[in-house]
């Protein structure tokens, strides 16, 4: 995210898109507090009118994180600006896959065939024709939580990369996250119960030692 925005186009942004307003709080949080942006990180609310919103967050962020729905829904309103993004980041990308036989189909797929039709149109203007029409590519990255190392999901990313737009997929392993994530820290910590459960937790025991 830091190397795109050295490189972006004055006014373009970063799009970051989860499936709850829990985990757009949380990303919020943890992406301003490694990116130490200037103007900070910015998270839509649905609680604002749309038209709020557009001259709010989707005109004004230069990192904005909102949920898939809200984006999908401003985008079928008309009111969000597509052309201003450089990247759009789909974190627990497999939600796409939800809802297959809503004709809308998820909020993720609606955003994501909307960036693909918008990087084809700025893929039709080369920059030696008319430089004052000409963007940069609109990016698209998505983040899976299911394991991408398992031939099992294969079939799975395949179908998450058609309905977000992506095209390649690259797999990687604990050892090149080294230095990126926290130590596991496994505290264990034994909470008293109560007299009448007693019983109950003998025959679980004996159970389990069967």
């Amino acid at each position: 995210i830091r190397a795109l925005l050295e490189k972006a186009s004055d006014g373009q942004a970063i799009l970051v898109l989860v499936p709850t307003v829990h985990l757009a709080a949380q990303h919020q949080h943890n992406i301003d507090r490694c990116l130490s942006l200037p103007q900070g990180v910015m998270r839509a609310s649905g609680e604002v009118r749309p038209i709020d919103r557009t001259l709010s967050y989707w005109s004004n962020g230069t990192v904005v994180v909102s949920t898939a729905e809200l984006v999908a829904n401003d985008l079928a309103r008309g009111c969000f600006p597509l052309e201003r993004f450089c990247l759009i980041c789909f974190d627990e990308a497999e939600v796409a896959l939800r809802n297959p036989r809503s004709q809308l189909g998820h909020a993720y797929t609606r955003v994501g065939q909307a960036a693909v039709a918008a990087g084809i149109e700025r893929l039709g203007v080369a920059p030696a024709v008319e430089k004052t029409l000409y963007r940069p590519p609109l990016r698209r990255l998505g983040f899976p939580v299911t394991a991408a190392h398992d031939p099992s999901r294969l079939p799975t990313q395949g179908e998450i990369c058609q309905q977000l737009g992506l095209h390649d997929v690259e797999v990687i392993g604990d050892s090149e996250l080294e230095g990126y994530l926290p130590p596991k820290v496994v505290k264990l910590v034994e909470v008293p119960t109560m007299t009448d459960l007693s019983p109950a937790i003998s025959w679980i025991e004996a159970q389990l030692d069967q």
